[in-house]
């Protein structure tokens, strides 16, 4: 249950860290107004919901393979350890569209 309950937190802190990067590159919401919030809001979910749901694929996977590990320890602690480290090397990866604009940014 330990090895469940890590693999969750993994998998959440990974779409939040990645929401905070993407609002990061979008910057502050155009005017202090509800509805310049509200497109900001639209803004963010319309560029972050591939990285939820890669998170959630992330969860989803490494759940079902601690359901395989069954009750053997030491698997479903490397299953854990192998997510958790593929989930901060995915994290620390720049997304395509940013590396491709700062490409063209610098010629």
């Amino acid at each position: 249950m330990r090895e469940h309950r890590r693999l969750f937190w993994v998998a959440a802190w990974l779409a939040i860290v990645m929401l905070a990067i993407k609002a990061y590159y979008l910057g502050a919401p155009a005017a202090p107004t509800p509805r310049a919030a509200w497109d900001y809001v639209r803004d963010l979910a319309a560029v972050s919901f591939v990285d939820a749901l890669f998170a959630a694929v992330l969860w989803v996977c490494g759940t079902a393979a601690l359901q395989l590990a069954g009750r053997r320890r030491r698997l479903a602690r490397a299953i854990t350890v192998v997510a958790t480290a593929f989930g901060a090397f995915c994290a620390s990866m720049p997304s395509p569209a940013s590396s491709s604009s700062a490409s063209s940014a610098a010629s």
